[in-house]
C-alpha cells in the first residue's frame, strides 16, 4: 500500500482517537480535579488567607460553576444516553449521576449567595470539594464500565458528536442561569 494512503488512514484513526467519548470526558473531570486541587491550596478567610487570595478562592468556584455546567450539559446530551442503552444498570447510575448533579448545583448556590470573606463560604467549599471529589470517583467507575462495553467505533460516533470547546454550550448556559453569583 501507498505510504501516503497509509499516513492518510493514521491520521484518520488518529483524529477519531481525539473524539473518543470517555476520553473526551476524562479530560473533562481532570479539569475540574485541578480547579478543586487549586481551590485546596489557596487559603480563605479562615485560614488567613488575603483579600487577594479570597478572590482567588471565588474566581476558582465560579470556573468550577462554568466546568460542571459544562460537564452536565454533556453528560445529559451524550453520555447518560449512552450508558442507559449500554450498560445494565445504566438506568440507575443516570439517577445517581443526577442526583450529585443536583447536590454540587446546591452548593454552588449556596456559594453565589455568600461572600468569600465569610466563614460560611469556606464550609461551603469543603462540602462542595467533597461533593465534586465523590461525583469524579464515581464517573470514572461509570467510565471504566462504559469502556469495557462501548465499543471503540461507537465511543468515537458519540464524541465527534459533543460540542467542540470554544463557548458555553447553550444547555450549559441554560444551567448557569440558575445558579446566583455574590459580588
Amino acid at each position: 500500500m501507498d505510504e501516503r494512503v497509509m499516513s492518510r488512514a493514521t491520521d484518520v484513526e488518529d483524529a477519531d482517537e481525539e473524539h473518543d467519548l470517555i476520553e473526551e470526558i476524562d479530560r473533562d473531570l481532570h479539569q475540574v480535579q485541578a480547579l478543586l486541587e487549586q481551590l485546596s491550596a489557596t487559603p480563605g478567610a479562615v485560614k488567613g488567607g488575603s483579600a487577594e487570595q479570597r478572590l482567588a478562592r471565588r474566581s476558582t468556584v465560579e470556573r468550577i460553576r462554568a466546568a460542571l455546567a459544562e460537564q452536565q450539559s454533556v453528560g445529559m446530551q451524550y453520555l447518560w444516553p449512552a450508558v442507559r442503552k449500554t450498560l445494565p444498570s445504566g438506568e440507575r447510575l443516570a439517577e445517581m449521576a443526577a442526583e450529585s448533579n443536583k447536590r454540587c448545583r446546591g452548593l454552588l448556590t449556596a456559594l453565589g449567595k455568600v461572600s468569600p470573606d465569610d466563614a460560611e463560604f469556606d464550609d461551603l467549599v469543603e462540602q462542595l470539594t467533597l461533593a465534586c471529589r465523590m461525583h469524579v470517583v464515581f464517573k470514572d467507575q461509570v467510565l471504566l464500565q462504559l469502556g469495557d462495553l462501548l465499543s471503540a467505533r461507537e465511543r468515537q460516533r458519540i464524541g465527534r458528536q459533543l460540542p467542540r470547546r470554544d463557548g458555553v454550550t447553550e444547555t450549559a448556559s441554560a444551567l448557569l442561569k440558575g445558579w446566583p453569583v455574590h459580588p
